[in-house]
């Protein structure tokens, strides 16, 4: 009895802490968050976030992670609130990467190699509140980009080589109330 009790043990505890909690990172559930900070990380797979339920925080910062892959959070972009990517080396945002996250209220992008992002970055990103994407290599931001972001009230651009904005990348943006874009 006491083996098959230790067996279904092993089983769940499996089940319940994926890959990126019994490797690499530090996970708290019942305070919902993930720290990955500082752990060296290169990349991150859509497969290390599958089995991990209820967080609302990311912290996945001082790492060494070049490109975030289209779709890597769409495990938990029905949960996850915040997340912090600050002080990497990512150099571009692709199509979906952030997709559909209705409840994420902050993405921070600061210090890292940013130069490109593609036109869906954000779809659907209705929550987001404040992006900070300062201090990086951005020099041109689509028009469209920003459009679905509607409930965005801090933008941090500042320390880039952005030379032009167009007035159309914030239309939709009707409750932005902080944009630092200083040099």
């Amino acid at each position: 009895l006491f083996f098959l009790f230790s067996i279904a043990v092993l089983v769940n505890d499996s089940t319940s802490n994926p890959y990126l909690c019994k490797q690499l990172c530090r996970c708290d559930l019942e305070r919902k968050f993930v720290d990955c900070n500082h752990k060296i990380l290169n990349k991150l797979k859509r497969e290390y976030f599958i089995g991990i339920t209820n967080v609302t925080i990311l912290y996945l910062e001082y790492n060494n992670i070049e490109v975030l892959e289209s779709n890597v959070f769409q495990a938990v972009k029905s949960t996850v609130e915040i997340i912090f990517l600050s002080n990497n080396k990512i150099s571009i945002i692709h199509s979906g990467t952030f997709q559909n996250m209705k409840r994420l209220k902050i993405l921070d992008l600061r210090n890292n190699d940013l130069r490109n992002f593609e036109d869906n970055s954000f779809i659907g990103d209705v929550s987001l509140k404040e992006l900070r994407l300062s201090n990086n290599e951005i020099t041109y931001l689509r028009k469209l980009l920003f459009r679905d972001l509607i409930s965005l009230k801090t933008l941090y651009l500042h320390y880039n080589k952005i030379r032009n904005i167009n007035s159309i990348l914030f239309s939709n943006c009707t409750n932005l109330e902080r944009l630092d874009v200083a040099m």
